[in-house]
C-alpha cells in the first residue's frame, strides 16, 4: 500500500473514512488506523483535534468503545437521531461498523489520490 506523503493527506483519509461510516453506527481509531496501514491509532485521534465542521465525528470512539467524557453531551443528540445504541458501544457490537470488502475497496479507492505513487 503506497504511503501518504504528508500529514494533512493522511488527516484527509481519516475524514474520508469517517464520512463512510454509516449513521447509527461507529469505528474506532485503531480500526481507521488499521483499513488506512498506519501504525498507531494516535494518527486518526489527532488527526480529528483539526477536523473540520461537518464531519460526523460521533462515530469515532476509543478503543473501549466510549468516547472523551468532555464529547458525550455533544454526542448525545447526534446518536439519538441516528439511533446509535446508548452505553458503553464496545459492549454494543450491533453498533459496531465492520466494513464489506466492498466497501473497503470503495473507501481505498477514494483515497488513490492522497497517496504517493510507489516507488
Amino acid at each position: 500500500m503506497p504511503a501518504f506523503p504528508d500529514p494533512e493527506s493522511i488527516d484527509e483519509a481519516v475524514y474520508r473514512v469517517l464520512e463512510a461510516v454509516p449513521a447509527g453506527r461507529v469505528t474506532s481509531y485503531g480500526a481507521v488506523a488499521e483499513l488506512l496501514g498506519l501504525s498507531t491509532p494516535r494518527r486518526p485521534a489527532a488527526a480529528m483535534r483539526r477536523a473540520p465542521d461537518g464531519l460526523p465525528w460521533w462515530r469515532l470512539i476509543r478503543a473501549d468503545g466510549t468516547l472523551p467524557p468532555t464529547l458525550l453531551a455533544r454526542a448525545r443528540e447526534h446518536r439519538e437521531r441516528e439511533g446509535t445504541p446508548h452505553g458503553t458501544l464496545g459492549a454494543q457490537p450491533s453498533a459496531r461498523w465492520e466494513p464489506t470488502p466492498e466497501e473497503v475497496d470503495a473507501i481505498l479507492a477514494r483515497l488513490d489520490e492522497l497517496r504517493e505513487p510507489s516507488a
